[in-house]
C-alpha cells in the first residue's frame, strides 16, 4: 500500500524486551522486500525493526534488528504466499535472556519457529533500535531519513490487530487461540499489558477516532501518511473475504494467471483487481477467486470494468476441472449466455464503468446476472450443484484475448481501485457493495459460509 501510518517514539521506551503481534493478509506475490514495521534514526540507521514480507518465490517473514550492521536477522523457511490467509505474525526482543536462541522468538500462526534460513541472535543485554526515543516508526512501509525520499518497499495487502507491548515479552498464545471447532489459529481478547509506548491498533474509522488510533489507553496514536478511510477493510481474521487468486490457474492452458514458480510475473491479476500490461496481446487469460462456492446458500459479488479495452469481458462462474465445459457466463460483446459452454440470447452488453452483480442459487441451480442493478434474468444450470460437489465452482473473469478490460472485483471488501460509490451490506450486515444483494443472497465470506454454506 502506498499509504502507511508513522510515529516517533517517545521516552521511557524498554530497548531490551518487547513484543510485536499483528495479522497480515497479503495482496500480490513479489519478490521484493515488503515492510510491515520499519523505524528509523538520523544517521543511516534506517532498519530498527524490519520484519519483511517477501511475496512471491521467497514469501518469508525477516526479523531483524541494525545498527550500523545487523544485530540480529532471522529469516524463516516458512512460505506465507496463500492469498485468501490472514497469517499471525508475533515477533519478541528479550536481549535480557541467558539463552541466545530466547533473545529474538518469532511465531507464525500461533507456532513458535525454530528453522531458518537465516539465523543470527543478538549478544545478551544489547539494545535494540526498535523502541527507542526519538526515532520514526513506521507500519505498512520502510522510512528513512538517510537520503532516500519518502519511503520505499511499502506492504501490499492488509494489517489487522496491531499490538506493540513495551517491557513485556509475551507469546503467541498471548494473543490467539485455536478454533475449537474449524481447528484454525484464530484471534483472541489479549489481557495483557502494553507498557509505555505500548499501542494496539485496530485501524478503525469511526466519527471521532482515525486509522492511527492507539486503543491501549495508553494515547499513543500514530499519523496517516497518504491514506484515508478507503483503506479500511472489513475483510478481517475473523471473518475472510474471498479474494481473485494471483497464484492459480483455471483448467485451460491459455487462461493460466500465474504460478507458485512465477510469482513475480505477475501481470495478469491481483488479489483485487486484473490487470494487463497494455500491448501484450496475449491469448485470453482468466481471475478466479480463492473461495469455491459452497454445496449450498445463495451468494452474491460485483464485478466493474475500471479501464482499458471495454469489449469482450466474460462474468460468471466456472470450475476449474481442466476440460473447462462447466460454466455460467455473462459475455459483455453481445450480451449472451453460456451454460455449460452452450451460448444464447440473454441480456444487454455491457462496458466500461459498468457494475455486473452475480447472484448465485446453489440451492435452486440458478444465476441472475444484474448490469448496474437491473436483472438480466434467471438462468437454470441444472447441473450447477452436481458441478461444486464434483470439480467445485468459483467466481470467474476473462478478458476473451489480446489487451482486455481492467476489471475490479468486489466480494463485499472492495478495493479502492473500485470506486464504490455506496456501501450496502447483505441482511447480515456483510459486506460493502455498489448495490444491495437480493434479498436472501449474501456476501461470500466466512461468517456466511459456516451459517449457510454446510453440506
Amino acid at each position: 500500500m502506498a499509504n502507511y501510518l508513522e510515529r516517533t517514539f517517545g521516552s521511557g521506551g524498554n530497548l531490551k524486551k518487547w513484543t510485536v503481534s499483528f495479522w497480515m493478509k497479503p495482496s500480490v506475490t513479489q519478490t521484493n522486500n515488503q515492510h510491515i514495521f520499519s523505524v528509523t534514526g538520523d544517521s543511516g540507521n534506517d532498519q530498527g525493526l524490519a520484519p519483511r514480507y517477501r511475496l512471491g518465490s521467497s514469501g518469508t517473514i525477516e526479523f531483524a534488528q541494525a545498527d550500523n550492521g545487523w544485530i540480529s536477522d532471522l529469516e524463516s523457511r516458512a512460505q506465507l504466499r496463500d492469498p485468501s490467509a490472514w497469517y499471525h505474525i508475533v515477533l519478541v526482543w528479550d536481549s535480557n535472556n541467558a539463552t541466545s536462541g530466547d533473545r529474538c522468538i518469532m511465531y507464525i500462526n500461533g507456532v513458535r519457529q525454530t528453522s531458518f534460513g537465516t539465523e543470527s541472535y543478538p549478544t545478551q543485554n544489547i539494545d535494540s533500535m526498535t523502541n527507542k526515543s526519538g526515532w520514526k516508526h513506521g507500519i505498512g512501509s520502510n522510512v528513512h531519513n538517510d537520503g532516500w525520499s519518502g519511503t520505499r518497499n511499502p506492504f501490499s495487502g492488509q494489517l489487522s490487530q496491531f499490538y506493540f507491548c513495551d517491557g513485556y515479552a509475551y507469546a503467541a498464545s498471548d494473543f490467539g487461540q485455536t478454533d475449537s471447532t474449524s481447528g484454525e489459529w484464530k484471534p483472541k481478547s489479549f489481557a495483557g499489558s502494553f507498557g509505555t509506548t505500548g499501542f494496539y491498533l485496530k485501524f478503525e474509522t469511526t466519527a471521532s477516532n482515525g486509522l492511527g488510533t492507539d486503543s491501549s489507553g495508553n494515547g499513543n496514536h500514530w499519523t496517516v501518511v497518504n491514506g484515508d478511510v478507503r483503506q479500511q477493510s472489513i475483510d478481517t481474521p475473523t471473518n475472510n473475504f474471498p479474494v481473485l487468486n494471483s497464484i492459480g490457474t483455471i483448467g485451460r492452458t491459455n487462461q493460466q494467471q500465474t504460478d507458485l514458480n512465477n510469482g513475480s510475473n505477475n501481470d495478469y491479476c491481483n488479489t483485487t483487481t486484473r490487470t494487463r500490461t497494455s500491448g501484450q496481446g496475449e491469448s485470453a487469460g482468466a481471475c478466479t477467486s480463492t473461495f469455491g462456492l459452497p454445496q449450498r446458500g445463495k451468494w452474491y459479488w460485483e464485478w466493474k470494468i475500471i479501464g482499458g479495452a471495454t469489449g469482450g469481458a466474460w462474468f460468471g462462474i466456472e470450475s476449474t476441472y481442466a476440460t473447462s465445459t462447466y460454466n455460467v457466463i455473462y459475455y459483455g460483446n453481445n450480451g449472451n449466455k453460456y451454460v455449460d459452454g452452450s451460448g444464447s440470447s440473454y441480456g444487454a452488453s455491457y462496458g466500461s464503468g459498468d457494475v455486473i452483480g452475480a447472484a448465485v442459487d446453489v440451492d435452486n441451480n440458478q444465476v441472475t446476472f444484474y448490469k448496474n442493478n437491473s436483472s438480466q434474468g434467471t438462468i437454470t444450470a441444472s447441473s450447477l450443484q452436481d458441478h461444486i460437489s464434483s470439480h467445485g465452482m468459483f467466481a470467474f473473469f476473462s478478458d476473451g484475448g489480446g489487451d482486455g478490460p481492467e476489471v475490479a472485483v468486489n466480494f463485499g471488501n472492495p478495493s479502492p481501485d473500485f470506486g464504490l460509490a455506496s456501501a450496502q451490506a447483505d441482511a447480515n450486515g456483510y459486506g460493502n457493495f455498489e448495490y444491495a444483494p437480493p434479498t436472501g443472497f449474501y456476501a461470500l465470506c466466512t461468517q456466511n459460509i459456516s451459517q449457510y454454506g454446510g453440506a
